[in-house]
Formats: C-alpha cells, sequence, structure tokens
C-alpha cells in the first residue's frame, strides 16, 4: 500500500504532460479590440499625412501644432471613437497654372490625387467629388447705372477690363457596388476663390473623411481641411450595399478629369 501511494503522483504528472505540451503549442489568442485600436491607429496616421501631402514645386506653409482641434479620440470597449481636423495652407505660387491647362482647377485635381493616395494606403476610397467658387457674393445689381442718389457723388469710371479667363468644365464619374454615376460642373477662373470637396469612407467601418481645398486666388495658397470621424463598433459586421457581378461590394471609385475650356 505504501509503495502504491508513492507511485500515485508520479503517473499523475505523466499525464499531465500531454496536456501542458498542448497548451504550449496552441498559438496565442488574439485580442480583437487591440487588433481594431492598431487599425484606427493606422487610419488617424494615413489622414494626417495625406494633410500634409502637397504638390512638389508647392510649399506647405506652417500653421503651428499639426492638428488644429481635436474632438475626441478614445477607444472604450468595443468602442473606437475619433474625431479630428487638420488645417494646412499650401503656397502654390511655384506651381505652374497656365489657364490653357486647366489653372488652379488642374492644380487643385493634382493636389487631390496625391492626397488620395496616402489615403489609399488605410483603406480610404473617395465617393463624391463638387466644386464650387467664391467672390461674387454681395453684388447688388442696379436697375440703370445713368441713376444717382442725392448726395452720392458718382463713382468714377472703370478703367480698362481685365482679360477675360476661362471657364473650365470637370466631369466626374463615381461608382460603387449598387451603382453609379456622373456629371458636369462648372469652375469660373475669374472667381476669387475655387473649393473642391472630396468625401472619402473606409468601406465595411465607420470612418469618414471630408477633405476640402480653398484655393485662393489672390495669395496662390490652398487652405486644406480634413473633418475626420471614427466611430467603429469592433465586431459589429458593416452593410455594404448590393452585389453586381464585376464590383467588390462596399467599395467606391471616383474619377474627375477637365473635359472642356469654355
Amino acid at each position: 500500500m505504501k509503495q502504491r501511494a508513492r507511485t500515485w503522483p508520479w503517473l499523475l504528472l505523466l499525464a499531465m504532460v500531454p496536456v501542458a505540451a498542448w497548451l504550449v503549442l496552441q498559438p496565442a489568442p488574439t485580442d480583437s479590440r487591440h487588433e481594431a485600436y492598431e487599425v484606427a491607429q493606422a487610419r488617424l496616421r494615413a489622414v494626417e499625412r495625406a494633410s500634409a501631402t502637397t504638390l512638389p514645386t508647392a510649399q506647405l506653409l506652417a500653421v503651428g501644432h499639426p492638428s488644429s482641434a481635436h474632438g475626441d479620440l478614445s477607444v472604450s470597449g468595443k468602442s473606437i471613437t475619433y474625431v479630428s481636423l487638420y488645417r494646412r495652407r499650401h503656397d502654390l505660387a511655384q506651381v505652374p497654372m497656365e489657364d490653357a491647362h486647366g489653372g488652379p482647377v488642374q492644380a487643385l485635381l493634382d493636389l487631390a490625387e496625391r492626397q488620395a493616395a496616402v489615403l489609399a494606403e488605410a483603406g480610404f476610397e473617395p465617393m463624391t467629388g463638387e466644386w464650387s467658387t467664391t467672390g461674387n457674393e454681395g453684388r447688388m445689381p442696379i436697375a440703370d447705372p445713368e441713376e444717382t442718389l442725392p448726395g452720392i457723388a458718382t463713382p468714377p469710371s472703370p478703367g480698362p477690363s481685365k482679360r477675360r479667363r476661362p471657364i473650365i468644365q470637370v466631369a466626374d464619374r463615381h461608382q460603387s457596388d449598387s451603382g453609379g454615376g456622373g456629371g458636369r460642373s462648372r469652375v469660373d477662373l475669374n472667381a476669387a476663390g475655387i473649393i473642391h470637396y472630396r468625401m472619402y469612407v473606409v468601406p465595411l467601418s465607420g470612418a469618414t473623411l471630408f477633405v476640402r481645398n480653398h484655393f485662393d486666388d489672390g495669395t496662390t495658397v490652398v487652405a486644406s481641411e480634413f473633418a475626420y470621424t471614427d466611430r467603429t463598433l469592433v465586431g459589429v459586421t458593416y452593410p455594404h450595399g448590393s452585389y453586381i457581378q464585376g464590383r467588390r461590394p462596399g467599395h467606391f471609385r471616383l474619377r474627375e478629369w477637365i473635359v472642356q475650356r469654355d
């Protein structure tokens, strides 16, 4: 009886050896929340890099802290909440902008494509592109230019008229898994400011980015603004729409190009 009692612990240890070996050989468990956090960080870094991307002959002007404003950067449980705003200024004085080649419109398109290339590395895809101009606000038409009000001197005659610059037509084509479309925008180079907008998303996530590039004709400076939000829930399957053969579900494509100069 005593001999049997002494051998029992050894038999128990021998039985545990295969179990211990199995535990050692098992792959380390992955933390999905940690992986999601790393992905979110990579997206945030891409947004910051893209905001600082400029044209080869342009100069990125200093604006203090690279991120002008932060709303919230936090990870809590399965919820990732990133809200940030980046502002940059690009001096395009040394960038060729001949009207015959699209002027500042082509420069804004080139800048947008360079920004998009950086964002694509983190999974951002452009959904839409829009154009607008500034500089004609607040001008009230006068029915009779010869009529003057009492006590107000007649304004001097205007000098020689400035050279009329062309109007640029920009075509766009956007496509997603659910369909596509396109159109044309008319951009007047006589405007004091030209603004190009783009919206980006990371498919199957809660990340959205709005980019605004505003060209000032008087200073040849582009003011860029990147408004970014990421409200991703870890482990949640995001809808991606219908599937059409030959397209990747949940993905987007955008192309913009100059087609005509009026």
